[in-house]
C-alpha cells in the first residue's frame, strides 16, 4: 500500500498488557517532516520496536515507508531496515571495535558498500559530527555526550529515508544539539523523535512537537 506518510499509526495498541499504553494511538508523520513526541521511556521504546518490526502482535496498523514491518519476511525486513536509521536507547555501539568501524560495518554488510567507500563515507560523516579525532578510538573511551553523537553519526551514514531517535542528545548542550540535528536533516529527510522533556533541542528543532501520555496527544508547538 502506498502512502505519502513516512510513518503512519492507525488505532495502534500492543495486544500485550501495557500499563503505559492505555489507548489506541493514531499518528501521521509526513515525509520530509520532523516530529517530536514528549513521552515516557516505556512508550517511546515500545513504539520504536513496533516501527522496526521487533514487537508483535498488536491491534490497529503501523506503516513505515508504506509497509507494515511486522508482515515482512526476514530478507524483506533486512532491506526495509536499511531504509530506516535509528539512534535508540541504549546506543548500540559495539564496544570492541573503533568508532570508524562502528559506522562502516552497517554500510558494508547492510548496504553492500565496498570497504574503501565505506571508510570514506564514515570519515566524512564523523567529520561532519565533529568526531574525526575519535574515529580510531573504541566507544569505551568516549564520554557519554560523545557516544550519543557517535550513535547519531552511525544512524545517518547510510542516508536513511526516515530516522528514529529516542532521547538522542540529552548529554549535549542545547545549541550544539541543535547544530547536530540540522546535520541529521541533511542526511535523513524525515525524523520521528521521542524525548522526555519539553525544553530539549529535539523539541525546539521539530516541525511539530506533541505530548503523548495517558490522556493522548496534545500539540505543543508547530514551526
Amino acid at each position: 500500500m502506498t502512502t505519502a506518510a513516512a510513518v503512519e499509526l492507525e488505532a495502534l495498541r500492543p495486544r500485550r498488557t501495557s500499563s503505559a499504553w492505555h489507548e489506541p494511538v493514531s499518528l501521521r508523520v509526513e515525509r520530509g517532516s520532523f516530529v517530536t513526541l514528549v513521552t515516557t521511556p516505556a512508550l517511546a521504546a515500545l513504539l520504536f520496536r513496533l516501527a522496526l518490526g521487533l514487537d508483535a502482535p498488536y491491534n490497529g496498523v503501523i506503516r513505515v515507508l508504506g509497509v507494515e514491518p511486522s508482515t515482512l519476511r526476514r530478507a524483506e525486513l533486512r532491506r526495509f531496515r536499511r531504509r530506516v536509521g535509528s539512534a535508540l536507547v541504549p546506543d548500540g555501539l559495539m564496544a570492541n571495535i573503533t568508532l570508524r568501524d562502528n559506522v562502516m560495518l552497517p554500510l558494508v554488510f547492510g548496504d553492500g558498500v565496498s570497504n574503501t567507500d565505506a571508510r570514506v563515507r564514515a570519515d566524512e560523516v564523523l567529520a561532519q559530527f565533529g568526531l574525526d579525532e575519535w574515529a580510531g578510538h573504541r566507544p569505551s573511551a568516549l564520554s557519554p555526550d560523545t557516544r550519543q553523537i557517535a550513535g547519531l553519526a552511525r544512524a545517518v551514514a547510510a542516508r536513511p529515508d526516515v530516522l528514529l531517535l529516542h532521547d538522542p542528545l540529552t548529554s549535549v548542550p542545547n545549541l550544539e544539539a541543535q547544530r547536530l540535528l540540522r546535520i541529521c536533516r541533511q542526511y535523513a529527510p524525515t525524523i520521528l523523535a521521542a524525548v522526555h522533556g519539553e525544553e530539549e533541542a529535539v523539541c525546539v528543532m521539530a516541525d511539530v512537537a506533541m505530548t503523548w501520555d495517558a490522556l493522548g496527544y496534545r500539540e505543543l508547538a508547530r514551526r
